[in-house]
């Protein structure tokens, strides 16, 4: 039994396991799955969204219900906001990273939900399909927002900037660039990156 599973021992958790099995074994919609775990947690007054929820999620999920209606349990978890978003993608990407090789399936599907919920192909104005892109989308996205913090905190960055420094520099680095990001990287180069990075087809 794993640490975070032992974590979650006892009402109401056992209850939203045993419900997950039995709604996976039975093909439960995930709207209805949805609607009775987010009733179980408020009869139990658990505070939403929930951590030790995104946990169980991930317990569950990784691997030994790795099948399309636990992903889609998860999406709904998401979409409803019942877990941390930002968490629930962070145990995700810690389980699922190190196996995108024999997990490529699963890696996609990550990648595409940290796209969907920090929407990163409407922040950079690309509509990346390589989970590569993805990657290095989601690294700006965090390194952009770091730097944004700590100039906010020092008292660097005006009150009257509607946009985030980092963000601005990046956008301006992209126009700068767009040649060789458009017809270099996206070409041979991207290819051969892609094959370093061990991004799965």
């Amino acid at each position: 039994m794993s640490l975070v599973t032992e974590g979650l021992m006892g009402s109401p958790w056992d209850e939203v396991a045993e419900y997950t099995k039995a709604a996976q074994g039975t093909g439960c919609d995930p709207a209805v799955w949805t609607v009775h775990v987010s009733s179980t947690l408020a009869a139990h007054v658990v505070p939403l969204p929930s951590p030790e929820l995104a946990q169980l999620l991930v317990s569950h999920l990784c691997w030994g219900n790795n099948v399309p209606l636990a992903w889609k349990y998860v999406e709904r978890a998401l979409a409803a906001n019942i877990a941390p978003p930002m968490l629930l993608l962070a145990l995700l990407s810690v389980r699922i990273i190190p196996s995108r090789c024999s997990k490529p399936v699963a890696y996609r599907l990550i990648m595409a939900s940290i796209n969907d919920v920090l929407h990163l192909s409407e922040k950079f104005g690309i509509q990346a399909s390589e989970p590569g892109v993805l990657v290095v989308e989601y690294v700006f996205s965090i390194l952009w927002q770091l730097l944004d913090a700590t100039l906010d905190d020092e008292g660097i960055i005006p009150s009257r900037c509607s946009k985030p420094v980092a963000y601005r520099l990046y956008l301006e680095l992209i126009q700068r660039h767009a040649f060789i990001f458009t017809s270099q990287i996206k070409g041979p180069s991207f290819k051969k990156l892609d094959k370093v990075f061990i991004f799965p087809p």
